[in-house]
């Protein structure tokens, strides 16, 4: 045998022949039973050839990354995306919305700090004054009453006045809603709340009932929307006074505007132990716009007992706000009832 591969005109070494290998495979590839041109190293990791011995390790595909498929997301997509759970291109300011949640424990000003906390304060307060030149402004259109003193022999001017004030109190309002959204963020309206338990709904109801039953008794059991018409009910009358009322609703949206503002406001500057629970919005509608309503009747001689019943239910509104974990509408429609009956 070994006269046969003397003689043999192949040129194979000892090391090809004691292996049985073909020519020009190395002793390393026959060893590991590998095709030829292949490298030891990707063998050894059972990968196909220009593959690279980490993407065979971490069981990815081709020009993927390591990073890639260890935090299971696609191409392109950044692992700090796929943290917390948010799609690309989403900012973190669109996945917090300071007013579109509620908790009584946590604040949703939490993570912000002092500076901005204050300057957000500031922020709040310009337009929640903003809000009560408004209601101030309002009164003006009273200088127009005497345009109308001969339209059905005068009957009709204070109509006119409550039909102009709230035309322009609506157009204010929706004034209002953009700006305090533009420039804070804040949606008035969209506060989500959890919904609320037996207790605080029997708590607002109390708020709303009680008052109705107290001014009521003071006018002989009268409710105020009948005891306002009078005794010579007239249609001219009637349709003053349901004009009155709506003007009076439109500026009771401004009116829980502007405890809004107020309570966030007093909430951000003021971090004690009962921050949440003190009726910022309240103290603030009461002081100014509740002996507005005072001054206004003192000097129009309207009902001085009105007005200071205005000045008591403004308080008033700021609790119900709170009690109703700050929904906007909680408020408006209890504050509404208590404010026509």
């Amino acid at each position: 045998m070994a006269e046969q591969v003397e003689k043999s005109n192949i040129p194979n070494t000892e090391s090809e022949v004691a292996i049985g290998a073909q020519s020009e495979v190395s002793a390393s590839e026959v060893a590991i039973g590998t095709q030829p041109e292949v490298s030891a190293s990707e063998v050894a990791i059972g990968a196909q050839s220009e593959v690279s011995a980490s993407e065979v390790a971490i069981g990815a595909q081709p020009e993927v990354s390591a990073s890639e498929v260890a935090i299971g997301t696609q191409p392109e997509v950044s692992a700090s995306e796929v943290a917390i759970g948010t799609q690309p291109e989403v900012s973190a300011t669109d996945a917090t919305d300071i007013s579109v949640h509620y908790d009584d424990s946590v604040s949703p000003y939490a993570d912000m700090t002092a500076h901005d906390k204050k300057v957000l304060a500031v922020k709040y307060i310009l337009l929640s004054v903003a809000a009560m030149a408004g209601i101030f402004l309002s009164q003006l259109f009273r200088f127009i009453e005497p345009l109308f003193i001969y339209v059905a022999r005068g009957y009709l001017r204070t109509m006119f006045f409550y039909i102009f004030g709230g035309v322009f109190l609506i157009a204010f309002t929706v004034a209002m809603f953009f700006a305090i959204k533009k420039l804070t963020g804040y949606n008035v309206f969209s506060r989500k709340t959890p919904k609320l338990s037996l207790k605080r709904s029997l708590i607002i109801y109390a708020c709303a009932l009680v008052p109705v039953f107290i001014v009521s008794a003071a006018l002989g059991f009268n409710l105020k929307v009948v005891y306002e018409l009078g005794n010579r009910v007239t249609q001219y009358q009637v349709v003053t006074n349901a004009v009155m009322y709506a003007y009076g609703a439109v500026r009771l949206i401004l009116m829980i505007i502007i405890i809004e503002l107020v309570q966030e406001a007093g909430e951000l500057l003021y971090t004690g132990k009962y921050c949440n629970i003190i009726p910022w919005g309240g103290i603030a509608l009461t002081v100014i716009c509740g002996f507005l309503d005072v001054l206004v009747s003192h000097l129009t001689g309207g009902t001085m007992l009105f007005a200071w019943l205005y000045v008591a239910f403004d308080m008033l509104y700021g609790i119900i706000y709170l009690i109703g974990k700050k929904n906007f509408f909680v408020a408006y429609f209890v504050s509404l009832i208590i404010y026509i009956l």
